[in-house]
């Protein structure tokens, strides 16, 4: 027979597992408690202190207020100590707890599998350049001259600033979630850490000039075939999803993990509250909606798209995607497409130029400012959530009027 839990406030006193009795002074009595002393993570966990035969309940309640005192009192310490709420925990345990967050936050649909993935692949560079340096000291002790020696060593490895960039803002992001969930009391990411701007890329990423219009008709007359396919993208031609994908993408802009995904109508989790990234068209096909790196925009559906996907629809049977991989109830996946990509650019000559499918994209904006579209509007097709963002990548591509302006200085009509 054993003795039922009785709960005294914060604290249980319980018979000892395994114990029976017949009376009440007979119960071997454990106090039991949830605390953060003797932590290790910064959680609180279940701790048992043996007390033994109790003779009254008078004496019982004493020692339960004697335990409960001493933890209340451990508590109100861990609490308030500085500089962090939380005992001393090693950097590898605290980037567990990030990914395991991060995990968490895809399962809940708050967060997407690509930011889940670059998440860890970029603490996993900082984490491994850190314990080689300094080992797995507690985080509360990492300094902020340590973080800048870790952006040298990128640097000094030949990286693209855009890389470097990459690399500090999701250590950023780490310490953020550092401070957030009270493991230390500021960040050691300060103002002080310079982040490389962001630099174009696009004198070796655009199709210019005849290259684009090339690669534009070779996917139009697959699409069309209005002509004979050449033989050398023969394979290309057979794969009706790649070519439909960057089909789309030549005539929208759009970019290559939006297409991907696109589906032929709206689903329920398809909602702005949640940060993963959806695409899908309208019933009457006028219309793309896309929410896309926490933006969310939409594309008129002009020709040829109309018809296109109208064509597509006839035959899209109980297909969720627009280009549905047949062994998956979902789109095909970036690294397939990418491979095919590749293969197309070596089999129209353009291998080792530096194309990639984002130059799709690219190349459409680079088309639109040579045909006077105002970049405002380029802001808005692209769906930039501001201007500058496309200023600070396409503006070396705008002409240059100062020579007009300047006749203009001066000059006022009456």
């Amino acid at each position: 027979m054993y003795s039922k839990k009785r709960k005294y406030g914060r604290s249980n006193l319980q018979p000892q597992k395994g114990q029976s009795f017949k009376k009440v002074s007979d119960v071997i009595w454990n106090y039991q408690t949830y605390t953060y002393f003797g932590s290790k993570d910064g959680r609180k966990k279940l701790v048992s202190k043996y007390i033994g035969k109790v003779g009254s309940q008078k004496e019982l309640d004493r020692q339960r207020k004697v335990w409960d005192d001493f933890f209340d009192d451990m508590d109100y310490q861990f609490k308030n100590q500085n500089p962090f709420n939380k005992p001393p925990t090693p950097l590898t345990k605290i980037i567990q707890y990030y990914i395991e967050s991060s995990e968490k936050k895809v399962s809940l649909n708050d967060m997407s599998e690509s930011t889940l993935r670059f998440n860890r692949e970029n603490i996993k560079i900082f984490r491994s350049w850190y314990l080689t340096e300094y080992g797995d000291k507690s985080v509360d002790r990492i300094l902020t001259s340590e973080i800048d020696e870790y952006r040298t060593h990128r640097i000094q490895k030949g990286l693209s600033p855009n890389t470097i960039s990459i690399n500090l803002r999701n250590l950023r992001g780490f310490f953020n979630f550092c401070v957030k969930e009270r493991y230390i009391d500021v960040s050691p990411f300060t103002k002080d850490i310079v982040i490389p701007k962001y630099k174009s890329r696009l004198t070796n990423e655009v199709l210019l000039n005849g290259d684009w219009k090339r690669f534009y008709k070779s996917i139009e007359n697959t699409i069309t075939h209005k002509k004979d396919v050449p033989s050398e993208i023969l394979w290309f031609d057979k794969l009706d999803w790649f070519k439909g994908i960057l089909w789309v993408m030549c005539n929208s802009g759009m970019r290559g993990g939006e297409v991907r995904i696109l589906k032929w109508k709206k689903s329920p989790t398809d909602t702005q509250y949640k940060k993963v990234s959806y695409s899908h068209l309208d019933r009457e096909l006028t219309k793309i909606c896309i929410f896309f790196k926490g933006g969310y925009g939409e594309i008129p559906l002009e020709e040829p798209l109309k018809s296109f996907f109208t064509n597509l629809k006839k035959n899209k049977d109980k297909n969720i995607y627009v280009f549905q991989n047949p062994n998956r109830e979902e789109g095909f996946g970036k690294d397939i497409f990418n491979k095919y990509f590749r293969e197309l650019m070596k089999s129209l000559g353009w291998d080792g130029e530096g194309y990639k499918p984002h130059s799709i994209r690219h190349s459409v904006v680079s088309s639109l400012v040579k045909r006077d579209v105002n970049i405002y509007s380029i802001s808005k097709l692209l769906r930039h959530t501001d201007i500058r963002t496309t200023l600070n990548i396409y503006g070396h591509l705008l002409p240059s009027d100062l020579g007009d302006i300047m006749k203009k200085i001066g000059v006022f009509n009456d």
